[in-house]
């Protein structure tokens, strides 16, 4: 029998990937009818929000019509199975265009699927779409001049505000409804910012935990996969599910928390960001962690400018065979960073990775007593797109060195500023204690209720 797609059959923006699942599970809810049910949303309302590059209607169909038959015929269920997730557009799938976010690739069908996302189907997730991404996985605001620039949902009716970048399009496809899931990549902060802009959770997982083969790279020595979902549990079910020997880790005892002292923030930070630590450190110490106040080993402005030096050259070296052909259209402020990267001398980028090296030991030696490291997301809460430089931006101070030491972050949201925009803060763990990270998430947000808003301004057409 087919089941009629409703509407209905999502009962409200705030249902979780992990409350989804277990109602599918348990049969109060059909993978047809949740899975109709976002798609005729997707059609209804993506004009507006913009945050898909590419519908997989009938695709996504087929998979949620397999995905009930599976359960029909008792067989034990892949652990994300009949849940419906967005892609970031830098992730193959064979005979779909993959753009990379540029024009340039309108036409660029890939001939092999991502390592990734053969993951995600064998767990038994369905791929709604691809979502609008910064150029080429570049900068944080999200800003994309040639395939259109999505809508923050939180943004103030007829104003456009900053989605986060790069990740732009797979964190407004969660906040607004699209989808419940949605996987991205994280360079230097393209998971973590646009979740703190969105009032979402932004997870990037310890470098190399989930495999980027067969993903168009930015920055092979930085990029990491993570996810954007409502809560830490979601991006633990979903951490759980895409890499190999995870598992659930217990939080248990007193947390050591190292924080950055709002006195030697290395930027300006709106007065909101520093009203958000105050109030998550206050959360911390409601369930017993310890606080210790630790100021970075070396000088973030001097890290952003040896982390430039390994990027530039590092997408230098994917785009030099067309990034100099001043014909084609790429958006100015992208070339002109990819650009920069011709004039790194193999000395300096050798120079730039051995610096890295040494002030990542330097790091971790630093942060050894210490469960995770508290700070903000980002300086800012997402602006006017129309009040933006980004020859003068610094969103991604906040994030960047976390992909250069090699660690895992979960961006949360904390609070709403005056303007009503969300927030986020982040936790920063040791490599390799993605679970432990996540499981402290869990905690935290089991005591808190900031994950639970939603932007009030949901558009209708």
């Amino acid at each position: 029998m087919t089941i009629r797609p409703s509407p209905s059959a999502i009962p409200g923006d705030a249902r979780d990937a992990t409350e989804l699942q277990l109602q599918l599970n348990d049969g109060r809810m059909q993978a047809t009818a949740v899975v109709g049910a976002y798609l005729e949303r997707i059609a209804r309302e993506d004009a507006h929000w913009h945050a898909y590059a590419d519908v997989h209607a009938d695709g996504a169909m087929a998979q949620a019509d397999a995905a009930d038959r599976w359960r029909r015929g008792g067989m034990p269920c892949p652990p994300l199975l009949g849940l419906p997730v967005s892609l970031k557009d830098l992730f193959h799938i064979q005979g779909r265009v993959t753009t990379f976010g540029s024009a340039t690739r309108r036409d660029a069908v890939a001939t092999e699927t991502s390592a990734i996302v053969q993951t995600l189907l064998q767990a038994g997730a369905v791929v709604l779409g691809k979502t609008h991404m910064g150029e080429f996985a570049y900068g944080g605001w999200g800003i994309n001049p040639h395939m259109g620039t999505p809508r923050n949902p939180w943004g103030r009716p007829g104003a456009h505000h900053a989605p986060g970048g790069s990740s732009s399009g797979a964190a407004v496809s969660v906040s607004a409804g699209l989808a419940c899931a949605a996987i991205g990549s994280d360079t230097g902060g393209s998971v973590r910012v646009p979740a703190a802009f969105n009032g979402l959770t932004g997870f990037k997982p310890t470098f190399g935990r989930l495999d980027t083969t067969g993903s168009l790279a930015m920055s092979a020595s930085l990029d990491s996969i993570g996810t954007i979902t409502r809560s830490a549990r979601d991006a633990r079910l979903l951490f759980n599910a895409l890499a190999p020997g995870s598992q659930c880790a217990s939080c248990e005892g007193p947390w050591r928390l190292a924080y950055l002292p709002v006195e030697h923030y290395p930027c300006e930070v709106a007065p909101s960001i520093q009203s958000a630590q105050a109030r998550l450190l206050d959360a911390c110490l409601g369930l017993g962690a310890t606080l210790h106040p630790v100021s970075f080993p070396f000088d973030l402005g001097a890290m952003m400018r040896s982390s430039d030096d390994i990027i530039q050259s590092e997408v230098y070296a994917v785009h030099a065979s067309n990034i100099d052909d001043v014909s084609l259209p790429f958006g100015d402020w992208v070339a002109g960073r990819i650009r920069a990267g011709r004039s790194i001398s193999a000395q300096r980028y050798l120079q730039a990775l051995a610096q890295r090296a040494a002030w990542r030991d330097l790091y971790w030696r630093t942060m050894r007593p210490y469960d995770a490291y508290v700070l903000p997301t980002t300086p800012c809460a997402a602006p006017l797109l129309a009040d933006i430089d980004e020859h003068r931006s610094l969103i991604g101070m906040f994030t960047r060195w976390v992909n250069y030491v090699g660690g895992c972050a979960l961006s949360v949201p904390v609070d709403i500023d005056p303007d009503g925009l969300p927030v986020g803060m982040q936790l920063v763990g040791k490599p390799g204690e993605d679970d432990r990270l996540l499981s402290l998430g869990v905690r935290l947000q089991g005591e808190t209720d900031w994950h639970l808003r939603q932007p009030g301004r949901l558009y209708r057409p």
